[in-house]
């Protein structure tokens, strides 16, 4: 019963994939031209299915894509996006392409930039998965801070933390919510950035996220502190059932 999710990608990403090849998008340009005509076609082919489902004898059965399909249902609200992206002026690019459309953006990924933004992206309702402290192997990571999820949660941003392993080095998801909460991030804003606000962009807080009657017993006992080095699990359970004990 998860809702769908789609991902997007803006920035250097799209770039450095299609520029060696020569194709379209090189540029973030290019890549918000994809993007608009993907969505334009993607509209008149929802509006063909509609008007055959509403039963208008003039409209014959149209041919199905599978591919606009998905993106039909994104304007539908039916598919949640999580869209990746650095830079300032490519999220103001993705959230004036939502509002042509008129599709929700459900989270921005990496985002490295977005506490420029915090305002805005409390306004619309958009969740940030950043990392914690990544920097510096790519430009568009030039504008990284420590207290970026500081900075976005008192502004009312919704954020959770991710390590981005096995693409990076290997981190442990606790001590990147330990270094946030050491810049600035409330502890108990630290524990949602891993468990219920990260249900939340992915439209699973009614099952997982938090200790709460009638979700899914997933839980995790600590010797210590969680966010502490020295602290280790202890026992973890999936749907109430022991998966692992250290004692064991």
């Amino acid at each position: 019963g998860a809702p769908r999710g789609l991902k997007m990608a803006m920035g250097e990403n799209p770039k450095r994939t299609y520029g060696p090849r020569g194709q379209m998008p090189m540029t973030r340009m290019g890549s918000a031209a994809v993007m608009r005509e993907a969505f334009v076609k993607a509209a008149e082919y929802r509006k063909k299915w509609d008007d055959y489902l509403a039963g208008d004898k003039k409209t014959p059965r149209p041919d199905r894509d599978l591919k606009l399909e998905v993106l039909a249902d994104v304007l539908r609200g039916k598919v949640r996006t999580h869209v990746h992206g650095y830079r300032v002026d490519d999220i103001l690019t993705l959230f004036r392409i939502a509002d042509e459309f008129g599709f929700k953006v459900a989270s921005l990924q990496h985002a490295l930039s977005a506490w420029k933004l915090a305002a805005e992206i409390a306004r619309r309702g958009v969740g940030v998965a950043t990392f914690a402290d990544e920097w510096g192997f790519k430009h568009e990571m030039a504008d990284s801070r420590l207290d970026a999820a500081a900075i976005l949660h008192k502004a009312g941003v919704r954020v959770s933390l991710q390590t981005d392993h096995p693409v990076n080095e290997q981190r442990f998801l606790v001590h990147e919510v330990a270094k946030s909460v050491k810049a600035g991030l409330p502890e108990a804003e630290g524990f949602r950035a891993v468990t219920l606000n990260p249900a939340w962009m992915l439209g699973l807080d009614v099952r997982i996220g938090s200790l709460a009657v009638g979700k899914d017993a997933d839980l995790v006992v600590w010797s210590g502190h969680p966010m502490r080095i020295a602290s280790h699990v202890d026992v973890t359970m999936i749907d109430g059932e022991v998966v692992y004990e250290r004692a064991k």
